[in-house]
Order: C-alpha cells, then structure tokens, then sequence
C-alpha cells in the first residue's frame, strides 16, 4: 500500500486563498507526505507553509490566436508547463501528484484506484510505467455535439514520479503571431482546420514524444479518435469527483449526468472493460444511454458543426 511518506504534492501556479486550505487539507490525508509549492516570483507566499518554495520566472501568456477584431486571445499553457516541471524535477519520492494551487484534495481515496487495474494493458498504446490517475474535470469526449480526441484533463494528475516528469517535460509554446495579411479574420496556426484545445495541446505534446501522432483538426479523424481512446484506457484512469474527492472553483465545475460532455469514472471503466473483453457490470440501460446521448448531442448540434466545418473547408480549398 502506498503510504503518505512515498508521495510528493507538486502544487503549482500563482497562490490564492484557497492555498493554505490546500496544503493542510493535504497534511492531514497523507501524512509524512512532501509538498513543495511551485509559483511566481513575487506572489505573496507570507502563510504558506512547505517542504519547499519554488519561486519561477513567470514566462507570461501564450498567444494562440487572433479574433476578427484582431485582438489576441492568449492562455496559460507556457506558465503551466513552467510551474510544473520546475516542481516535478525536485521530486525524490516515488510517486508526486500535480494539483493546481486553486484545487483541494480532501481525501485520499485515488491510493485505492492506482494499483487496481494494472493487469491488463496493450503495450503498443502504453507510454506511461504505469497508469496515471486524472480527473474528470476537463476531460472532455464531446464538445459541440461531437467527439473530441486527446481531450484530456490538466487539472491534476497522480503517478509514478518519473511518469509525471516525462508527462511534462516537454517544449514551451511559440506565441501565434499576427499576419497583417489577413486582418479581421480568425487566424491562428491550424488555419483553415479546427484549433485545438489547451488540454489536447499538452497531451499531444507527451504522446508525440514517443509515438507519432498527429491531429489536423480538432475534431481528427475516424483513425485519432480510435487512437484517443486507445491512449486513453492504457494509460489512465479518470476518476470523478465521487472517486476522487477533488475541489475545483465553481467556475470550473461540471455535472457529471447526461447531458455532460465529459468523460465519467463509470464511462471509463465501461471502456477499459470492453477494450480488454472483461465484465464490463452495466447494465442494458446504461449502455443504451451511452448510446442515446451519442445520437442527442449529433442532433442537436453535432450535425450543425460537421456541416459547418465541412463548408469551411471547402471554401478554404477553393480560395488556394
């Protein structure tokens, strides 16, 4: 059994209130447990009490595309690979956690997931050592009323160290810069397909590493969607908050219920059963739910956005 002393809390990203609360939250689940606090220089860190304080250069945000007004649109995905790896790397147990500062874990009930399923895995779709537990927030199976590949969470993650560390060791993102030539347009640089997401950004980014893939659109192909699963069931196990017990803002929190796009801890252990022939214990129901909020979210806007889509295509096509 893993024991608090094994493992290592990587919290990162600036502090806020909710902090403090986080780290004795985290004292009190897993005892012995190491935390270390992986921020911004000058960030107010007066009450944070920690194994140890990283203080990095805030690398700012990333621009990732222009609007037709021809304003950029700019994330965090340079400062949350930064805070990140910097932490990871002073890691010396065997197993860390990533959580983001504005996130509490209030319980440790993922320790009883890590080890459950590691008899069954497809190595030619296995990166990680083993498995690596992550969160239903944000990881996504559709989005406007289709199927979205690599659509995986970035809020939290649980491993062994080494898996976290090749997790997120990976290049900083260029700023998208602005062509003047085709002002007040949408332009970014997965022009004219769909542009992807953060979260695909950053697990595209650790699969292509090892294996090649590639993903043209948003939205890819009947070949990346296979793919996205396959990746998804041998390397890890997505638990809800039911599972988890994981606090995210209310900003960012979801229903998991059917009209939700994301994926469910139920809905992933249906698919790593049926991928591996085992007892998947749903019943008729259920799957035929599954089923039936496939067709609803097609109908009411999947449809809409694959015309859509198709029509920008072809008018791009016809413009070169």
């Amino acid at each position: 059994m893993i024991k608090g002393k094994d493992i290592t809390f990587v919290i990162q990203g600036p502090i806020v209130d909710s902090t403090k609360k986080s780290i004795s939250t985290l004292r009190e689940n897993f005892h012995d447990c190491k935390i270390i606090v992986s921020t911004w220089k000058n960030e107010n860190i007066n009450d944070i009490v920690a194994d140890n304080i990283i203080m990095n250069e805030d690398p700012g945000p990333t621009t990732i595309s222009y609007n037709r007004k021809n304003k950029p649109h700019t994330v965090n995905i340079n400062r949350q690979i930064v805070s990140t790896i910097s932490g990871l790397k002073t890691v010396e147990t065997k197993y860390a956690v990533k959580l983001r500062a504005d996130n509490i874990l209030n319980s440790d009930n993922l320790l009883s997931y890590f080890d459950r399923f590691n008899s069954h895995r497809d190595s030619e779709y296995s990166i990680f050592k083993k498995r690596v537990i992550t969160t239903t927030h944000f990881s996504k199976e559709f989005t406007q009323g289709l199927i979205i590949p690599f659509f995986i969470s970035d809020f939290f993650q649980f491993g062994l160290t080494s898996d976290l560390v090749d997790l997120w060791d990976i290049p900083l993102f260029d700023d998208y810069l602005y062509n003047s030539k085709i002002k007040n347009k949408l332009q970014h640089e997965n022009m004219p397909y769909k542009q992807h997401h953060v979260e695909q950004k950053l697990w595209l980014a650790y699969i292509s590493k090892h294996h090649n893939v590639t993903l043209k659109d948003k939205f890819g192909d009947k070949k990346s969607i296979y793919q996205s699963y396959k990746y998804m069931i041998n390397n890890l196990i997505i638990l809800g908050e039911e599972e988890l017990n994981l606090v995210v803002p209310q900003r960012l929190r979801h229903k998991d219920n059917f009209f939700s796009e994301h994926f469910t801890y139920r809905r992933w252990h249906y698919l790593y059963c049926k991928n591996f022939n085992l007892d998947t214990h749903e019943n008729v129901l259920t799957i035929t739910k599954w089923k039936l909020k496939n067709i609803y979210f097609f109908i009411r806007s999947g449809a809409r956005s694959y015309i859509k889509m198709r029509l920008r295509l072809n008018k791009s096509s016809r413009q070169l």
